[in-house]
């Protein structure tokens, strides 16, 4: 980087305004306001040297504006000037903006606040932008904030360092340039930030990047240092962990093994993310390094390094703090790191993200995936590896070797769960770290290896094939088709021509089977009939109108169904023997909206609407077997179709349910007691065994990594028991009330409880 002077005696003349001027970061009031122009009127002298030093307490805001001076430039925006003196300033705001590209204007220096000759700077916040276009062959420097000569710079709110230096393309430009955010060098010089969000962003546009310890600049290079911490330096940010920080650029440690710097920094959050490498000295012989690095990456905090192998002589990953070998260069939008070489690996809990690649192979194994090495841990620790494109390595043919790391760490699979909801399946690599033939050696201690994936059907996934299994059980036998005891009570007790009815179902089932799903439902039916009388029995036939409603809860989510719908039917009865046959004719529509969330989070939200057609037939008899007592077999036919549903769910899995052609036999039986003192009361013990002949389920759901095709056997069988009551309300037995309690167990879709309970009036 370019070596600076200390320029406190000297102010060189220079055009120079003082105006009021408006702030470009919220949060700043003005107290000391000034603007600098300096351009190519400006002849004499060819360097000048600007000290526009803090003037006592209160804010500070400078605007310096840059049009191709004709000589060097160098401007000390502000710069301490007295020796041990303590300054208290509020919040201190730089903003340069210019172009200095040509010939006649070579070298430009700026700093925007520089400490110096052992002061303390105490600030409320600091803010720095700036941007630059530089040309021709010439050196520039930008430093936001240097601490020098033992100074100690204290920020105790936000800081924000925006650093764009362009180099113009136009012509044969070949500049060079280095852009530091927070610099502090010499022993005793420090600079803290810990009291609020820190944000430095140094970039290089149209260079290329410097990464390595550098005593020149090549033609047309740039090195963007975030933080430095040189020759005894140290900088500390976010000790606490309380803020969002986000650095963009390199961390400096300089090469001075006698006075050597150190940078402190704790990232915690999703939100914090370091992009950048560094820049740091290695003694092999003596196992030491230039600078101390200390930097914390926990709670989904990522560094994503820029180098293409990346080395770092120490992290410390806590509580998924993440090390993300994909992640994209913000500068160059571009994702070139292939490998990371971290020399003491500090905690447990991390992540590393790579990409991995079956494409090819090599002799190592490692088949171009990304590549993670492990010198050494002071801790010793357990991190987690999260494979990209996971979902390729479901026909891996070969091992891919993923790390080597030193005996004390070891690493165990992420489970890959898309952030997006839009894949069908979660995955889950899995790892070896036993050594086969053939295995290269480790040079650290122990080598992993991925072998294959375990696959999860996702939270999306899971929940549409609840969802259907669920709409096949709310349309079917399971749930909508009752039999005639429950749906008119004892119908061979009527009385008169026509009859009224009213009826309420509710209940719980429950599925295991496949994905899961429980489900509450309360379903009303209201309908009337008329009685015709026969030489061969009693025909009552009439219609109803029905409404369910339902709420279910999924493994990874919730929803609502409702039905609605409307019957025909026709009973024949013959009372002197005592036996029914009864017919059902039903048409309902089908609803559902359901929501689904991701261990990430991430919900999703899907909704479908279809109709279904059911029959039934039904046939019983009631035998005495003496004192009052009867038993009534009974059997029934069910046939049931399910219409096609096809949708697409908020996150983009496109689900289509296909045709539901269902047929249930059930075969029961009722023992019960008539009450002497009223026949038409009693009370009953029932019992039923259900089979499905048909009812296969078939679910096509296609998201981004694969298209799942469900096919589920319909084939079941199950049982009910429950007790019941019919009760005469009325002299003339031209009202009753009837109910029963069931429950089912061994099936598929079992009824955990229900209640049916219903009134009837004849007129």
């Amino acid at each position: 980087m370019h070596h600076w002077q200390c320029a406190s005696t000297l102010f060189r003349p220079l055009l120079l305004s003082t105006i009021i001027s408006n702030l470009f970061w919220s949060g700043f009031s003005v107290a000391e306001d000034r603007k600098l122009t300096y351009s190519s009127a400006i002849t004499d002298p060819s360097s000048i040297a600007l000290s526009d030093a803090i003037k006592g307490d209160g804010n500070y805001n400078a605007t310096v504006n840059v049009d191709n001076p004709n000589g060097s430039l160098e401007v000390y925006i502000g710069q301490t000037e007295t020796n041990d003196k303590t300054y208290d300033v509020g919040d201190y705001s730089v903003n340069i903006q210019g172009q200095n590209n040509t010939a006649a204007s070579p070298y430009t220096a700026f700093f925007g606040l520089a400490a110096d000759r052992n002061n303390t700077v105490s600030l409320n916040s600091f803010s720095f932008n700036n941007n630059l276009m530089v040309g021709d062959a010439h050196h520039h420097n930008s430093t936001a904030l240097i601490a020098s000569n033992g100074s100690k710079v204290t920020i105790n709110g936000k800081v924000y360092i925006n650093s764009l230096v362009e180099m113009e393309t136009s012509g044969a430009s070949s500049a060079t340039a280095a852009n530091n955010g927070l610099y502090a060098t010499g022993a005793g010089s420090t600079i803290t930030a810990n009291s609020g969000d820190v944000y430095i962003n140094t970039y290089g546009k149209n260079f290329f990047e410097v990464l390595t310890q550098n005593g020149t600049y090549p033609s047309g290079s740039s090195k963007s240092d975030a933080v430095s911490g040189k020759h005894g330096g140290q900088v500390t940010i976010n000790q606490t962990g309380n803020y969002q920080v986000n650095l963009l650029g390199n961390l400096d440690l300089g090469d001075d093994f006698v006075n050597r710097g150190s940078i402190t920094a704790l990232l915690n959050g999703a939100n914090s993310y370091w992009h950048g490498t560094e820049i740091n000295t290695y003694d092999a012989g003596n196992n030491i390094w230039a600078g101390n690095l200390d930097v914390t990456l926990m709670n989904k905090a990522q560094w994503i390094p820029d180098a293409v192998n990346a080395e770092i002589s120490a992290l410390n990953l806590q509580k998924e703090g993440v090390v993300n070998l994909h992640g994209l260069n913000l500068h160059t939008q571009k994702s070139q790191n292939e490998s990371v070489k971290i020399y003491d690996l500090k905690g447990s809990e991390g992540i590393f993200l790579i990409d991995v690649n079956t494409s090819k192979t090599d002799d190592q194994r490692k088949n171009g995936s990304d590549f993670i090495e492990v010198v050494s841990s002071a801790t010793g620790g357990t991190h987690y590896i999260e494979a990209l494109n996971v979902n390729k390595l479901a026909d891996l043919s070969d091992d891919i070797w993923v790390a080597d790391a030193a005996n004390n760490v070891s690493f165990k699979a992420y489970d890959q769960i898309d952030a997006n909801n839009e894949y069908v399946y979660d995955y889950t690599p899995i790892l070896r770290s036993d050594i086969k033939e053939g295995d290269p050696a480790s040079q650290y201690g122990t080598n992993w290896y991925i072998t294959g994936v375990d696959t999860q059907i996702s939270a999306g996934g899971d929940t549409a094939m609840a969802n259907a299994s669920l709409n096949y059980a709310t349309a079917t036998a399971r749930l909508e088709i009752d039999s005639l005891n429950k749906r008119l009570g004892e119908l061979r007790s009527d009385q008169q021509e026509n009859g009224l009815w009213l009826r309420y179902k509710g209940g719980e089932m429950k599925s295991d089977e496949g994905s899961y799903f429980k489900n509450r439902y309360n379903f009303y039916q209201l309908g009337y009939d008329h009685k015709d009388e026969y030489e061969n029995g009693i025909w009552t036939t009439g219609f109803a109108a029905h409404y369910l409603k339902g709420k279910s809860t999924f493994d990874s989510g919730s929803g609502d169904n409702k039905s609605y719908g409307a019957s025909l039917y026709g009973s024949w009865n013959r009372p002197e023997k005592q036996d029914y046959v009864d017919l059902v004719l039903k048409y309902s529509h089908l609803k559902s909206n359901f929501d689904y969330q991701n261990r990430l989070g991430s919900v999703g939200h899907g909704a479908v609407s279809h109709g279904a057609w059911s029959a039934s037939a039904e046939y019983g008899r009631e035998f005495s077997i003496g004192n009052n007592n009867f038993i009534e077999p009974q059997g029934q036919l069910v046939y049931t179709h399910i219409d096609q549903a096809d949708y697409t769910t908020s996150s983009g899995l496109q689900v289509q349910q296909d045709n539901i052609n269902s047929v249930i036999g059930r075969a029961g039986v009722r023992i019960g007691h008539r009450f002497e003192e009223n026949s038409n009361n009693d009370i009953y013990l029932k019992a039923d065994l259900l089979h499905e002949f048909a009812g296969d389920r078939h679910v096509t759901i296609q998201g981004r990594d694969a298209t799942l095709v469900s096919k589920q056997e319909g084939k079941d069988s199950w049982v009910t028991y429950g007790v019941g009551t019919n009760i005469q309300l009325t002299e003339d037995n031209n009202s009753r009330f009837y109910l029963d309690v069931e429950k089912s167990a061994g099936g598929d879709i079992n009824t955990q409880w229900q209640v049916n309970a219903g009134l009837r009036w004849e007129f």
